[in-house]
């Protein structure tokens, strides 16, 4: 069930990239790195990474930050980044287990708080974290004129709310309507 829902969240960022690599250079370099995309990426990679160190670590560290990477400037660099970690996904072992998790909590000093969890809240978390981030993309290419698919960014709930609501509709010959709650 998690490793689909990895699958699925990798498949929305391919379609990112799908999108951004049809573009000339000029609307690529507006749209990927002039919007913040390129950052957002970058983000959402290093929540990715941090929950797939825990593996082997036992600790999933939201500190490590790559700010600034080569894949900040580069898109072939963080298409490459995210499909390490797509096929890392699925040579790992997902079993249940207890992680640390270490986050800085304060944004005046620094201070660091460690607490426990699991491995299938942090997947979980990071899933979500990254879905929120690709709505992020969405709205920043939407601004350029770039058109993705309407479920891109789609929290699983809603696209749920969504179906149920197709189906509802379906059923009175009404139209639909795609609201987000």
């Amino acid at each position: 069930m998690l490793l689909d829902a990895l699958n699925g969240l990798h498949d929305q960022t391919d379609l990112v990239f799908a999108c951004l690599s049809s573009l000339d250079n000029l609307r690529l370099t507006a749209a990927f790195f002039d919007t913040g995309v390129s950052r957002h990426l970058r983000h959402m990679h290093d929540h990715e990474r941090a929950v797939f160190h825990s593996l082997s670590s036992g600790v999933v560290d939201y500190n490590r930050r790559r700010r600034n990477d080569a894949g900040e400037r580069d898109m072939q660099t963080t298409i490459d980044t995210s499909q390490r970690l797509r096929q890392g996904w699925l040579n790992a072992d997902l079993s249940d287990r207890p992680v640390v998790i270490h986050s800085e909590i304060s944004v005046t000093q620094n201070q660091t708080l460690a607490l426990q969890s699991t491995l299938w809240r942090e997947l979980m978390y990071m899933i979500h974290h990254n879905i929120h981030h690709l709505a992020y993309i969405k709205l920043l290419l939407d601004q350029q004129g770039i058109d993705l698919p309407a479920s891109l960014g789609r929290a699983p709930a809603t696209a749920t709310h969504c179906r149920q609501l197709e189906a509802t509709v379906s059923s009175e010959g009404v139209s639909a309507n795609n609201s987000f709650e």
